[in-house]
């Protein structure tokens, strides 16, 4: 994680460096900004359960240091380093007797490198990228209902998830000119993880798991038994989208 860093410190600084002796139409700048988005664990186990297992809407959000660099009017690239949190609810009925709700909160610290076409001073905007998370923390809230002695709030379940997560990123907003030096930026903003959140476990290891009460999540054993109730890992992919707005200072 620090050699990320380090390396979006040295391009921002390459970048800026760049940016005052270039000639018109490039331009660095520095700000802040946050979404507020919908947010989702996709897993086929609990899409094909039934009644057992049903999605909830969930929401998340991001915020924190963004970087623009506009190579023309027209092009640019954005970077950004976001404290996130993606969420997602669930409730649903075991064996038709006992009701539960559960919610799992995911913490990270994601890279966006988004690739702008359009117009980089005011107007219209086009965005596309990957997104890098790094997983900061993990913990899970499950409530089974008149049967509070497997309730539990704020489990750690870190260990249950992987520590990195690729995904992709595009967006479309529009970019309005405050002043001279500053630009705010607001769009709508949609992503997709390619690589699996949640850490896969051999049928051995995934009974040892779950016969630890204190360590299970409800997360973890659905992504490892299918509908029919038998050991049948399937990955969980994260998904989002929502309203992203950014305030950027002009560095020249």
């Amino acid at each position: 994680m620090k050699k990320v860093l380090i390396a979006i410190v040295l391009l921002a600084s390459a970048m800026t460096a760049s940016a005052r002796g270039s000639h018109s139409g490039q331009l660095f700048r520095i700000g802040a900004g946050g979404a507020f988005s919908s947010t989702w664990l996709l897993n086929s186990n609990v899409s094909s359960i039934g009644d057992s297992a049903d999605y909830e809407v969930t929401f998340g959000g991001q915020g924190g240091l963004c970087l623009e660099y506009d190579f023309t009017e027209t092009t640019g690239i954005e970077m950004g380093i976001l404290f996130s949190g993606h969420n997602q609810k669930h409730k649903g009925v075991f064996g038709s007797v006992a009701a539960y709700n559960s919610e799992v909160s995911l913490r990270y610290i994601d890279i966006p490198i988004l690739f702008k076409v359009g117009s980089m001073g005011q107007g219209a905007f086009f965005e596309i990228g990957p997104q890098i998370g790094i997983l900061a923390s993990a913990s899970e809230d499950f409530t089974l209902i008149s049967f509070d002695e497997f309730s539990y709030s704020g489990r750690d379940v870190k260990s249950q998830f992987n520590g990195v997560d690729f995904a992709g990123v595009i967006g479309v907003g529009g970019s309005i000119e405050a002043s001279d030096k500053c630009t705010i930026n607001i769009g709508l903003r949609l992503g997709y993880s390619f690589t699996d959140a949640t850490v896969e476990y051999s049928s051995e290891m995934e009974l040892a798991l779950v016969q630890v009460a204190e360590k299970s999540s409800w997360t973890d054993i659905a992504a490892h038994y299918s509908d029919k109730h038998s050991f049948s890992y399937k990955p969980t992919n994260k998904a989002f989208g929502g309203l992203f707005v950014s305030v950027m200072f002009n560095l020249d």
